[in-house]
């Protein structure tokens, strides 16, 4: 059975994550379906150590520690698929969010089903 996601939730298990100082897990939908089994998940992520911004190889073992952290902790309905932004400051407001959404679509390389 396919149940609700709920970003609140993945948020929290991400904010577990040593180093994580802020989190917005929103989603991004397929072409045509706005149903759960149709979405990806992505997350902007605030790093407590901005130095992190600037090190690709932080960034990298930063994403990997929240994407293992969220995959273990949680059901595959609630995996972040959409990949993990590192952001000096997450974006809390509606249009912030929907600029992240369009962002992860243009530049994280998504498939190609997706609609912008």
């Amino acid at each position: 059975m396919i149940g609700r996601v709920f970003p609140g939730e993945i948020e929290a298990e991400i904010l577990k994550v040593g180093g994580v100082l802020d989190a917005v897990a929103v989603p991004i939908w397929r072409a045509g379906n706005a149903v759960v089994e149709d979405q990806l998940l992505c997350a902007a992520v605030g790093p407590r150590s901005k130095a992190v911004l600037t090190d690709p190889a932080a960034q990298q073992a930063l994403i990997k520690s929240i994407v293992d952290s969220v995959a273990q902790a949680m059901e595959p309905r609630n995996h972040l698929t959409g990949g993990v932004v590192l952001v000096d400051a997450v974006p809390r407001k509606k249009w912030y969010v929907m600029v992240l959404q369009r962002f992860v679509v243009l530049f994280l390389a998504p498939p190609s089903n997706l609609t912008l």
